[in-house]
C-alpha cells in the first residue's frame, strides 16, 4: 500500500494551506462531529504534509493530522483542540 498524509482544517482556513496546487494533492469535504465543515487535503509527499502543519503552526490554527497506510491509521494528532472533534 501507499503510505498517505492527511491533514483536517477548517473549510475557510484551506487558502492558508493550499497555496502549493501540487499534483499529488485531493481534497475533500466533511461535516465535523459538532456540524463545522472541514476540508480534507490528502497527499504521498511527507514533505508537502509537514509544509501544511508549518503554516498552520506559524498562524497559530488548529488541525488533524494523520498518516494512512490502506485504510489503517498509523498515526493521529489533533492539534490545538480542533472544534470539529469536540462533542
Amino acid at each position: 500500500m501507499t503510505r498517505r498524509y492527511e491533514l483536517e482544517v477548517l473549510n475557510e482556513e484551506i487558502e492558508l494551506v493550499d497555496q502549493a496546487r501540487a499534483a499529488t494533492v485531493s481534497m475533500t469535504t466533511k461535516v465535523g462531529e459538532t456540524g463545522v465543515r472541514v476540508a480534507i487535503l490528502e497527499t504521498t509527499e511527507e514533505g508537502l504534509a509537514a509544509r501544511w502543519a508549518h503554516i498552520l503552526d506559524g498562524r497559530d490554527k488548529a488541525y488533524v493530522a494523520r498518516v494512512v497506510d490502506g485504510n489503517d491509521v498509523l498515526s493521529e494528532r489533533c492539534v490545538r483542540e480542533p472544534s470539529w472533534r469536540r462533542g
